[in-house]
């Protein structure tokens, strides 16, 4: 593969020069060195203003999920593509990247059984106790 390369000419004119590859061992092509980037490329400031947000996210996200770690959800292709959707929020990306792990955990709890009470005012104190000893011998089991 061969790479171009832009050149200052003799009177300052731009060229492009093309380089041959540098062999690696076995044969393999290996890349020319890249030009470092200039310190400020255009659209630097939004991809500085990213990497402020995405840091102060991760600092909110700790505070919920302390285990959690951007650089390893990032290794998640999910995660990154997530990441990727314009105005994508880092929490809302985490909970659809695991929103699999966790209809998985809540059918492991569905399979060892649920119990929903649902009061009003209508129902009586004795109802109630019945329901209260209804869980209890269901815990007790």
């Amino acid at each position: 593969m061969k790479v171009l390369l832009p050149v200052s000419g003799e009177k300052g004119e731009k060229e492009v020069k093309e380089t041959e590859p540098v062999k690696a061992e076995e044969g393999q092509e290996q890349e020319p060195p890249r030009p470092a980037l200039p310190k400020c490329f255009p659209g630097s400031q939004a991809v500085d203003a990213l990497h402020r947000r995405w840091a102060a996210e991760e600092a909110m996200m700790r505070r919920a999920v302390p285990e959690f770690s951007l650089q390893k959800e990032l290794a998640d292709p999910e995660m990154r593509r997530l990441m990727q959707l314009p105005g994508m929020r880092m929490l809302d990306a985490y909970r659809l990247a695991h929103y699999g792990d966790a209809m998985r955990q809540t059918a492991r709890t569905v399979e060892q059984g649920v119990v929903r009470f649902s009061f009003s005012l209508t129902n009586t104190r004795e109802e109630a106790l019945a329901a209260a000893r209804a869980v209890r011998s269901l815990a007790e089991e």
